[in-house]
Order: structure tokens, then C-alpha cells, then sequence
């Protein structure tokens, strides 16, 4: 089977599977076996797409999608670009500084395996929901994972190459931009390939609606709890 067979044959896979899964989706919709509230676990595709066309030409609450998806887009990148900065930034002093590679080693082996969305109940708690919560949980998910593979990327140049470059007067800044970077050149795209999908998962795990838009519980839809009874002072209990 030469390799136009073999794409056509995995496209046409992919696109079977997908298509079952969509079947299967819309029965179990279709089936309502999950009980009355069924069709807000699995809506069925019809009310999906409907949902979407609607939101789309008319938007949400009001507001035009293109808002919504602006706004989000504006907090994600911003996130991201703060925490790929601060990676380079210290990572770069890291190779500058014997003692603050050490600390910031440290801080980066203990906090890379801290995932943002372990911290996303605290953080509410404690700061409540604003955009630069927001912000702040983004540039966590990309800077630990970044500066990880940046420090290891800068551990694994080859010594003969910091040498030659000290020979030829780099120092500071100079040799961390003119041999380090270059060489971990690899490590750095690895470091985005892992630090972007972290950066948007932790985004989208925070995200209640669309944009920066929290819906607030409404009175109505508060859950009524019966009135206790008042204990009478004869009651064993109260004595």
C-alpha cells in the first residue's frame, strides 16, 4: 500500500469514527436515559447547532460573540506572553547567577508540578474572579513548564561552546543571547509545545461562560431547603 492509499484509508477511519460517535451522541440524546434533565447532559445536535447559530448572529446576553471571543483571546495571550517573558528572563539570569540558578531551580522543580487548576478553587476564594486572576493562573501554567525546559536546554549546551564564546568576549547578556538561546534552540520549542496547551487548558478550566462573562446565581434559582423544625425545650436533645 503506497502512501496516497494509506492517508486516504485514515482519513476515511477518522471520518467513520467521527461520524459514530455523533450517532451514538444523538441516541443517547434521543433516548432521554438519563432521566427528565438528559437533554442538558447530552442536547441533541439539532439544539446544538441551533444554540450556535443563535449565539453567533445574535450573541449571548446582548453581547456579540465577537466580544466575547475577543476579550478571552485578549487575557490568554496576555498570559502568555507575561509567562514566556519571565521564563526568558529568568532562566537567563539563571546562567548569570550561580546561587539564584540554584533557588530558582528549586522554585521551578516545586512549583512545575503544582497543575494551575489545582489552584483555581484558592485563588477564587481568596482574590474572587477578575481578569487578572485570570491572567495570573495563565502566566503559572507557562512559566514553570517554559523555565523547565529552558534550564535544561541551557544545562545541555555543550561546554566547548560556552567556552568559545567567552574567548570571543560574550559575557552576560551577550552570552546568553549568542550561545545559550541558540543552542537550546530545541528545547525552547518543546517548552512552547508543553507551556501554550497548559496556558489555554487552565484558561478554559477557569472559564464559567464565554469571554470574561461569570453568570452570578440568580434568587430564583437558589436551592429552597425545608424550614427545620424548632426544638422544643422538653426534647431530651436540648438537655
Amino acid at each position: 500500500m503506497n502512501s496516497k492509499k494509506k492517508h486516504a484509508v485514515s482519513v476515511i477511519a477518522r471520518v467513520i469514527y467521527v461520524i459514530a460517535l455523533l450517532v451514538i451522541w444523538e441516541c443517547v440524546a434521543r433516548s432521554g436515559i438519563l432521566g427528565p434533565r438528559s437533554s442538558l447532559i447530552f442536547p441533541s445536535l439539532e439544539q446544538i447547532g441551533a444554540a450556535f447559530i443563535k449565539n453567533f448572529i445574535k450573541g449571548y446576553a446582548g453581547t456579540s460573540l465577537w466580544i466575547y471571543i475577543a476579550n478571552s483571546m485578549k487575557l490568554l495571550l496576555t498570559g502568555l506572553v507575561i509567562g514566556i517573558l519571565l521564563a526568558f528572563i529568568l532562566s537567563g539570569l539563571s546562567m548569570v547567577s550561580f546561587i539564584f540558578f540554584k533557588i530558582y531551580d528549586l522554585t521551578v522543580s516545586v512549583f512545575d508540578l503544582l497543575p494551575g487548576i489545582a489552584l483555581l478553587p484558592v485563588v477564587i476564594i481568596i482574590f474572587g474572579v477578575r481578569e487578572e486572576v485570570i491572567v495570573f493562573l495563565v502566566v503559572h501554567a507557562v512559566l514553570w513548564p517554559m523555565s523547565r525546559n529552558m534550564l535544561d536546554g541551557f544545562n545541555a549546551t555543550p561546554r566547548i561552546y560556552v567556552e568559545a564564546g567567552k574567548n570571543m568576549g560574550l559575557k552576560g547578556a551577550g552570552l546568553i543571547f549568542g550561545v545559550y538561546l541558540p543552542a537550546a534552540a530545541g528545547r525552547r520549542a518543546s517548552g512552547h509545545i508543553s507551556a501554550v496547551p497548559g496556558g489555554d487548558g487552565c484558561f478554559q478550566g477557569l472559564q464559567y461562560g464565554p469571554g470574561h462573562e461569570y453568570p452570578r446565581p440568580r434568587r430564583d434559582r437558589e436551592l429552597q431547603l425545608p424550614a427545620l423544625p424548632r426544638l422544643r425545650e422538653t426534647d431530651p436533645a436540648v438537655r
